[in-house]
């Protein structure tokens, strides 16, 4: 991703198999790429979030969320996604300062 040599209106974070690297290390990759208005389109397993399975899945919503805030971004759309025994969370998320700007006009 770091080599893409413009911004794009939509990214697609797929981390629906597990990956060494982080979700934040993913995000803080990805912000540089998004245009200014664009929009992230992430794919997280719930399992992931490092909260327990037994946990509601409102933790899991809300621990990505707050991810999602720390790296910049502001969620538009957040909603699980069952899948058999798994779940994978899925987010629309637009840069923070974008919400902020528009809280303001």
């Amino acid at each position: 991703m770091t080599r893409a040599p413009s911004r794009f209106d939509v990214l697609v974070l797929n981390r629906a198999t597990p990956h060494s690297a982080p979700l934040d290390a993913w995000l803080a990759a990805a912000r540089p790429l998004l245009a200014p208005e664009g929009r992230l389109w992430l794919f997280e397993r719930q399992d992931s979030t490092r909260i327990p399975a037994q946990a509601p899945a409102t933790a899991a919503l809300a621990r990505l969320r707050q991810v999602l805030d720390a790296a910049g971004f502001a969620c538009e759309r957040l909603s699980p996604i069952h899948a058999g025994r798994e779940v994978v969370l899925a987010a629309v998320a637009v840069r923070a300062s974008l919400v902020r700007a528009a809280s303001v006009a």
